[in-house]
């Protein structure tokens, strides 16, 4: 598709390429999308941070412990 907008659509609006410059610049930009494609799916793998043991933010409002019970008390 991309080859077919470069090699035909471009010089009804002005612009023409030569047909091995529509070519590499083609691949080019279907290697440049699949690799993009490869590091967004390799950053969406990565697990978000998990919340440190004994932080308060570990205990939020779904525990249904009741927030200030579960605080460790001190004698």
């Amino acid at each position: 598709m991309q080859l077919f907008w470069l090699f035909f659509a471009l010089p009804m609006v002005g612009f023409r390429l030569e047909p091995l410059a529509c070519a590499v610049l083609a691949l080019g930009l279907n290697y440049g999308a699949y690799g993009a494609e490869v590091v967004r799916g390799a950053v969406a793998a990565v697990p978000g941070p998990r919340p440190r043991r004994g932080s308060r933010s570990a205990w939020g409002r779904g525990c249904g412990c009741g927030g200030s019970s579960c605080r460790r008390r001190t004698p």
